[in-house]
């Protein structure tokens, strides 16, 4: 029996990779499979595309007999709370034409979570003394962060929790006669409040770790000099997506109370981009993903260069 555990993140998946013994990784389609005896481990990428891509190499060429997905998602019920877990007894999208998607195999409009896997989770959640909630999940490829767009999917599905891979990993899994199941720790409310925590304070968690960097010294040294760029080439990303997310925010089209609470979190950066360039700047939180995901790659370059 093979289990395939996915992630979204790296950080939803790096633990488990690092329980692994004996393993080995394959890299195949942009992702890294982590190998153990009977379970392959890997970080999908955030979305539908990603989740679903990934779900079938799993299963296609791993051999995977059953399917795990990991992660972490809003809370959209007063049943629990953050750091609770919702078990996705249904999983389905919020923001998809169900009924054309269900005219194709598996010929569903939503995705029932498998009970012998349902139940496992639960048993372990019980046993690490985690609050479980065995319930609905609503998917779709935007991070709910207001009010409004919380209310309008709980009017339309009534979720216990919203995430942005399980109903695509779901209807994979049931395509190919796998057993699935799909399980969330609630990082958030789905509200603007989780939309600070999630994205604003991570301007300043990585402000703090900026400062508490130390750089190579050896000029001299080929290493050091390279090692030295990479450094710099971080805190130039870092504070380019300060100045840009505080421009994002002020030149929004309507500038909430929200949002500009949010801005003022986000310190000042000198002078002001011309008009051009605030017309054409995309949001803060794509900006955010981006630059993190090339921050992340800088840094396992200059951990590369350091250890040779």
């Amino acid at each position: 029996m093979i289990f395939g555990i996915m992630g979204a993140m790296p950080d939803e998946v790096d633990q488990l990779c690092a329980k692994l013994e004996n393993v080995t990784v394959e890299p195949y389609g942009g992702v890294e499979y982590h190998q153990g005896k009977q379970v392959v481990v890997c970080c999908a990428g955030m979305g539908k595309a990603n989740a679903a891509a990934t779900t079938q190499v799993l299963i296609t060429k791993f051999g995977a007999e059953k399917i795990i997905f990991s992660g972490i998602a809003g809370n959209m019920t007063s049943k629990i709370g953050i750091g609770d877990v919702v078990i996705g007894k249904t999983v389905l999208y919020h923001d998809a034409q169900l009924d054309m998607i269900c005219q194709n195999p598996p010929f569903l409009k939503e995705y029932t979570g498998d009970p012998e896997l349902i139940a496992a989770a639960e048993a372990a959640c019980a046993e690490a003394g985690v609050k479980a909630l065995v319930g609905k999940i609503a998917t779709g490829d935007l991070f709910v962060g207001d009010s409004e767009t919380k209310a309008a999917i709980e009017a339309k599905c009534a979720p216990d929790c919203v995430e942005m891979e399980g109903a695509a990993v779901s209807q994979i899994a049931a395509k190919n006669g796998v057993p699935c199941v799909i399980l969330r720790a609630m990082s958030d409310n789905a509200d603007e409040d989780g939309h600070e925590v999630l994205v604003v304070k991570k301007f300043r968690s990585w402000q703090r770790w900026w400062k508490s960097c130390k750089f190579p010294q050896n000029n001299n040294s080929q290493t050091g000099n390279a090692g030295l760029a990479v450094l710099r080439l971080c805190q130039f990303l870092v504070r380019s997506l300060v100045y840009r997310a505080r421009v994002a925010l002020s030149t929004a089209m309507t500038i909430t109370p929200t949002s500009a609470k949010m801005a003022a979190h986000i310190p000042a950066m000198p002078s002001a981009p011309s008009s051009r360039h605030s017309a054409l700047m995309p949001s803060a939180n794509t900006m955010f993903w981006c630059t993190m995901r090339r921050v992340r790659r800088a840094m396992r370059m200059a951990s590369a260069i350091f250890a040779g």
